[in-house]
C-alpha cells in the first residue's frame, strides 16, 4: 500500500506546499487518495481562546467555515488529544471510546454528516499557544485505522511539521517586505536597490518615476546607467565600491536648464551572500532637485558660521544648477556669488560645489553630526 516510490511522491508534494501555502488542498487530497481516506483536513486550533481554522479536502466546502465558527468549540476530542504524546499518531478509537464519541454534537451533527466517522489525527506541529493537526476521515463501513496507517503518517510527520514552519516564515517574510515597499513608496525620494553588476533589482515609485522619463537616468540592458558615458562610469563605480570595499559616494548628473539629480549610493545593510554574490550591491538614493522642497540650512548655517548672505546663496546652491543661475535668482553679480562661495569653502571644509551640495543634502536629511561635523575626517564627493 505504502510503496517507497508513493511515499518520495508525497514527500514531493509537501515540500511544494511549503514553498507555496496554496498548494495545501491539492496535498490534502494526496494524502487522502494514498490513505484511503475520503477527506482530509488542517486545522490550526487555539489554546487559549477556542478558535479554529480548517483547510479541508473531500468535504462541502461550508465544513471548514462550520468549524471556525461553530465547532472548533466543540471538538470533544480536541482536549483529550492535547493530553496524549504530541507526536504520537493517534485514532479517535484511541482518543476516546468510540460509543461516548457517538453521543456528541461534534459526532452527530458535524463529523457523522460529512462522512469523517472514522479518524486518523496527528498533532503535526504544535507551538505555545496553538496547534496544526491534521486529520484524515473515511465513513465507518472503510474500517478502523490500522498500525500500519499509522507508521506511514508517522513517517510523513516531520516532513509536515518542516513545511508548516517554512510556510509561516514564508509569510512573515512576505509581510515584512510589504511593508518596507509600501513605506518606500510613501517617500518623494527615489530609491534603487542595484546589484554587483549594478542590476536593478528593486525601484519605489518615485525611482520608477524617474527611470521612465529615461531622460538622465534609465535602464541599459537591466543594468542602471546615465545618458553620459563618464555619469554611467561613475555611478558604476559606486556600486562596484559599496558593493566589494563597503564604502559609499555620490554623483551629481546635471541637466540642461534643469536642476540636477543628486545620487547617494551606499553598501547594503546585509553582508555579501558567496553563494549568491550576484545579488549582492547598493542602495541608490535619487534625489530630484526639481521635485524637492528646498530644505532648512538654519542648523547648517549656525554650526559653520555662515552669514545670512553665505546662507542665501547655499540655498539657492542646493538646487545644483550652478552659481551663475544662483545669482541671477538672488539678483547679485557672479562676482559677488563667487566671493560668497569661497568663503563658504573655507568655512565647510569643502572645495567644489558637488562637495558643498552633498554635504548640505546630507544635512537636511539629518544624517549624524559626528559624520559631517568634522572637516578633515569628512568623506569628499567621489565625482
Amino acid at each position: 500500500m505504502f510503496t517507497e516510490q508513493e511515499m518520495t511522491r508525497l514527500k514531493d508534494d509537501i515540500y511544494d506546499a511549503a514553498l507555496d501555502a496554496q498548494r495545501w488542498p491539492y496535498l490534502l487530497g494526496r494524502l487522502a487518495q494514498s490513505f484511503n481516506s475520503s477527506s482530509a483536513q488542517l486545522s490550526e486550533d487555539n489554546f487559549t481562546m477556542t478558535q479554529g481554522k480548517l483547510i479541508s479536502f473531500g468535504t462541502d466546502p461550508a465544513f471548514a467555515k462550520d468549524y471556525a465558527d461553530y465547532y472548533a468549540t466543540r471538538n470533544v476530542l480536541w482536549e483529550r488529544t492535547m493530553r496524549r504524546p504530541l507526536e504520537e499518531i493517534t485514532t479517535d478509537r484511541i482518543v476516546m471510546p468510540k460509543d461516548e464519541l457517538r453521543q456528541s454534537e461534534f459526532y452527530n451533527d458535524f463529523l457523522h454528516p460529512h462522512g469523517c466517522e472514522e479518524l486518523l489525527i496527528s498533532v503535526v506541529w504544535p507551538q505555545a499557544d496553538k496547534a496544526n493537526i491534521i486529520t484524515l476521515g473515511r465513513p465507518e463501513g472503510l474500517g478502523a485505522w490500522q498500525p500500519a496507517d499509522m507508521k506511514a503518517f508517522a513517517s510523513l510527520r516531520p516532513h509536515l511539521q518542516r513545511a508548516l514552519q517554512t510556510n509561516a516564515h514564508i509569510h512573515g517574510l512576505r509581510v515584512l517586505i510589504e511593508g518596507a515597499v509600501d513605506a518606500l513608496n510613501t517617500l518623494d525620494q527615489g530609491v534603487i536597490l542595484a546589484g554587483a553588476e549594478a542590476q536593478v533589482l528593486f525601484g519605489n515609485e518615485a525611482a520608477e518615476t524617474s527611470l521612465a522619463k529615461a531622460d538622465c537616468l534609465l535602464v541599459e540592458s537591466r543594468r542602471l546607467a546615465a545618458r553620459r558615458h563618464a555619469d554611467t562610469t561613475t555611478l558604476h563605480r559606486l556600486i562596484a565600491d559599496a558593493t566589494q570595499k563597503r564604502i559609499g559616494g555620490s554623483l551629481v548628473i546635471g541637466r540642461e536648464g534643469r536642476p540636477s539629480l543628486i545620487l547617494s549610493v551606499t553598501p547594503l545593510g546585509a553582508k555579501r551572500d558567496r553563494y549568491n554574490d550576484a545579488r549582492a550591491g547598493a542602495v541608490v538614493l535619487i534625489r530630484d532637485l526639481e521635485r524637492a522642497t528646498k530644505p532648512s540650512l538654519t542648523s547648517f548655517a549656525r554650526h559653520f558660521g555662515l552669514t545670512p548672505a553665505q546662507t542665501a546663496l547655499a540655498q539657492e546652491m542646493i538646487k545644483a544648477d550652478g552659481v551663475a543661475a544662483a545669482a541671477k535668482r538672488l539678483g547679485i553679480s557672479y562676482a559677488t556669488a563667487r566671493t560668497h562661495l569661497v568663503q563658504i569653502f573655507q568655512k565647510t571644509g569643502t572645495r567644489r560645489q558637488s562637495e558643498l551640495v552633498r554635504l548640505m543634502t546630507q544635512w537636511a536629511e539629518g544624517l549624524a553630526l559626528s559624520e559631517i561635523t568634522s572637516v578633515r575626517g569628512y568623506s569628499r564627493s567621489r565625482n
